[in-house]
């Protein structure tokens, strides 16, 4: 797996309302960030227009948050997910 397939599947694009997205400084567009770490919070959404990989990435939403997510940590060992959810 690619450094940048890792940034762009291991962390979240949180699609926020333009009011929202410039309070926050862009951190909706956090899976830009760990793409490329070095451009600045103001050029992220031009940046995620622009380049279609950074659109593929599916979209968190204000309404999709407020349901579970299903969040866990995968070992190296042997591959598997662990799951936080409790029982």
């Amino acid at each position: 797996m690619t450094p940048a397939r890792v940034a762009l599947d291991g962390s979240l694009y949180f699609k926020l309302p333009k009011v929202l997205q410039w309070f926050s400084g862009n951190i909706g567009l956090h899976h830009i960030h760990h793409a490329r770490p070095t451009i600045p919070n103001y050029n992220l959404q031009q940046l995620c227009d622009d380049v279609q990989a950074f659109q593929a990435v599916e979209p968190l939403t204000l309404r999709t948050s407020f349901t579970p997510l299903r969040i866990g940590v995968s070992t190296m060992k042997n591959r598997k997910m662990i799951s936080f959810q409790t029982r």
